[in-house]
C-alpha cells in the first residue's frame, strides 16, 4: 500500500521520573524524539518507534529489504496476516538427522511454548508494511524462526542452534539465563560449559554474512540487577539491549544494566 510520507517533526518527550539505578540520581533522555512521520495509525500508535530516531528519513534508504533475521525464540506463527508476507521458511534449520526443524511454536499447557512472545518479536521486527496492525522497524527484512523452546527439537541445544546461525545477517535472542556467578564458567543451558559457547557466538561473528560477521542480537534481562550476571551479555560479538519505558524513553525498572 502507498502511503505519503509526512515531514518528521520533533516532539518534545513527556516528563517522567526516572533514575540511574546505581547513583539514584535523576536522569533525562538525551535524544531527540520523532512520531513515526506516516499520518496513518499502522505506524504512529506505536510509541516505541518514536524513539528510535528519525525512522521517516531512514525508511527512505532502509527498510530490510534484502536482510535475513532469525527470531530465536518460542517459536513464530508463520500464517499470521501481518508476517506472512515476510516469513523465509527456506532458511529453517536442518537437524543432524536431516529433519527441517520447525519455527512454528509448540502449543502445550506450558505458556513457555504458546509462541505469543516469538511471535511479537517477529512482529516488532518486520510486520508488514500492509495498512494493517503494526509495522516492523525493518519491515522488508524476512524473518525466520528458529524456536528453542521446543524440547523435542534439536534447536533447544542453544551451542548447536547458535553454531548454526550463520545462515543469518540478524539474529534476534530475547531471552536469557536467570543470575547466576559468572566465575562459575558455566549456565544453565550451555551443557558443554560455558566457554562452547560463547565460542559459537565468536565463530559467527567471524563467518556469517559472508565474512562479515553475523550479527547477534540480545536481551539485557528483565531481573532488575547488573548484567554481568549473564555472561553471555558482556561477549563482545553481542549487542546487549535494554527495555526502555514508554512515558520518557529512560530505561524501564526492571530492565538490567551493566557495562555492556
Amino acid at each position: 500500500m502507498a502511503t505519503k510520507t509526512a515531514p518528521a517533526t520533533k516532539i518534545d518527550p513527556p516528563i517522567g521520573v526516572a533514575f540511574d539505578a546505581n547513583t539514584g540520581k535523576a536522569v533525562t533522555l538525551g535524544m531527540d524524539v520523532y512520531p513515526a512521520g506516516w499520518t496513518v495509525y499502522e505506524a504512529n500508535a506505536q510509541w516505541h518507534l518514536g524513539y528510535l530516531g528519525d525512522l521517516s528519513k531512514v525508511w527512505r534508504d532502509y527498510t530490510g529489504k534484502g536482510v535475513s533475521v532469525g527470531v530465536y525464540d518460542q517459536g513464530v506463527e508463520s500464517a499470521h496476516w501481518d508476517l506472512a508476507a515476510n516469513i523465509d521458511k527456506s532458511k529453517e534449520l536442518v537437524d543432524d538427522n536431516g529433519n527441517v526443524l520447525s519455527g512454528e511454536p509448540v502449543f502445550t499447557s506450558d505458556d513457555l511454548h504458546d509462541g505469543a512472545h516469538g511471535t511479537s518479536c517477529a512482529g516488532l521486527i518486520a510486520a508488514a508494511r500492509n495498512g494493517r496492525g503494526g509495522v516492523g522497524v525493518a519491515y522488508d527484512a524476512k524473518i525466520t524462526s528458529v524456536n528453542i523452546f521446543d524440547g523435542n527439537s534439536q534447536a533447544s541445544d542453544l551451542n548447536w542452534v547458535i553454531g548454526k546461525g550463520s545462515g543469518f545477517d540478524v539474529i534476534s535472542n530475547s531471552w536469557g539465563f536467570s543470575p547466576f556467578v559468572i566465575t562459575s564458567g558455566w549456565s544453565r543451558g550451555a551443557p558443554d560449559g560455558w566457554d562452547s559457547l560463547t565460542s559459537q557466538v565468536s565463530d559467527i561473528a567471524r563467518d556469517g554474512r559472508n565474512g562479515l560477521g553475523t550479527i547477534f542480537v540480545k536481551a539485557a534481562g528483565n531481573d532488575f540487577t547488573e548484567n554481568v550476571t549473564d555472561g553471555l551479555n558482556l561477549d563482545r560479538h553481542v549487542v546487549t539491549v535494554g527495555a526502555y519505558r514508554q512515558v520518557d524513553g529512560a530505561a524501564s525498572y526492571y530492565s538490567n544494566s551493566g557495562p555492556s
